[in-house]
């Protein structure tokens, strides 16, 4: 008798405190999903993120719960485009390959896929910070120099960017309204003066100067001198393959040839427009991808990656920056430029990768990887900068 009254009290608390219960933990996964998820385009956190930042808390919270619920919050920070953090969504990364459940390593296969169509569709043009391909480097600030509006009252800016070149060269885009603009084109204006800047405030035009456009004509004035150009004319293709010549001058692709690595992709639609298709899927292939998401498909550049060599790691094919990724059998200055990627398996789920770039001058860096391979897929479980220069 008594043994059914226990019974009876245990089911009655059980029935009664566990929607409490469960209450209390969505409560606090939605707090931890609001502090991950806030709206942050500024904040840079040089080479690590500070122990007390609330959203690397909420991270490491979500990693010791660990529930499938705890996982579709981590996916979910790892795929939009309003937080910009590299170093966060790196911490993302290697939460779920520590959780290692099936659905933590689905969420990083997820967030490759997702990362893959950036290059294809890129998200609207915004001014503001815009990453380096690597978080060794501050993001650089992207201002307009000048607005102006055509005949149709259609508003274009006009600034400079580092994008696919060792210099500040000049662009315009075309208003979306609000904040989004269209995708950049680059204009051929040789001479025009350097406004980039190596400060932390951004130089703008002075009175001095103007921009307009009418129909294809664009008039550029700086201290009385006078630039022209026709918007046709710097989108000019002439092989057709989405890319314009201008830009292929930049890339180094073949400007009479829509498909210069030959593998049946035209430039524009490549990511990888100078390698040809690899057919290899083994481990070392695997685990120099897995890499090269957790480094770069977490950075929201559309710069330029250069692998560098041409040893086996350099002919491989890389997916999920943002920009383009190239092939050269030396490093070009201005680009981040991949000067190595070795890989050491341990065991048949174990292995370390050590990866190397460099910038120009005495801009380089080094990292180390360590990855588990878990149901079938090589994930990154610890990572961290061994030099830097």
């Amino acid at each position: 008798m008594l043994h059914l009254k226990l019974n009876r009290i245990l089911l009655y608390l059980f029935v009664v405190l566990m929607p409490c219960i469960v209450f209390a933990r969505d409560s606090e996964l939605q707090a931890l999903r609001e502090t991950l998820l806030q709206e942050d385009t500024t904040t840079h956190y040089a080479l690590s993120v500070p122990e007390n930042d609330p959203r690397l808390k909420a991270i490491r919270k979500l990693r010791t719960i660990g529930s499938p619920e705890a996982v579709a919050i981590l996916r979910e920070f790892l795929t939009v485009d309003r937080v910009n953090c590299q170093q966060l969504k790196q911490h993302s990364l290697i939460t779920l390959g520590n959780i290692g459940t099936r659905p933590a390593i689905e969420s990083i296969r997820q967030f490759e896929a997702w990362s893959k169509k950036r290059f294809i569709k890129p998200p609207a043009f915004r001014f503001g910070e815009k990453d380096h391909a690597i978080y060794t480097f501050s993001p650089h600030q992207l201002t307009p120099l000048a607005k102006t509006t055509d005949e149709k009252n259609t508003t274009w800016a006009i600034f400079q960017w580092k994008c696919h070149s060792a210099v500040a060269e000049i662009w315009i885009c075309k208003s979306l309204g609000d904040v989004l603009w269209s995708q950049p084109i680059l204009l051929d204006l040789p001479g025009i003066p350097q406004f980039y800047p190596f400060s932390i405030k951004h130089r703008k035009w002075d009175d001095k100067c103007s921009f307009q456009i009418k129909k294809d004509s664009i008039k550029i004035v700086v201290d009385k001198q006078i630039w022209e150009s026709r918007i046709s004319d710097n989108l000019a293709d002439l092989d057709k393959d989405g890319l314009p010549d201008l830009v292929e001058a930049r890339l180094l692709t073949d400007p009479n040839n829509p498909d210069s690595d030959k593998d049946g992709l035209p430039d524009g639609k490549d990511s990888n427009p100078l390698t040809p298709r690899h057919s290899d899927n083994n481990d070392v292939t695997q685990i120099r991808q897995a890499v090269f998401s957790f480094l770069f498909a977490t950075s929201n550049s559309q710069d330029a990656l250069v692998i560098v060599g041409g040893a086996d790691f350099a002919r491989q094919e890389y997916y999920g920056f943002g920009g383009f990724v190239l092939r050269s059998p030396q490093s070009r200055d201005g680009f981040v430029n991949i000067t190595g990627i070795k890989v050491e398996l341990k065991s048949p789920d174990t292995a370390t990768a050590t990866i190397s770039d460099w910038e120009g001058n005495l801009a380089a860096s080094g990292h180390q990887a360590k990855l588990k391979k878990l149901h079938g897929k090589w994930v990154v479980v610890e990572f961290k900068m061994e030099w830097i220069s």
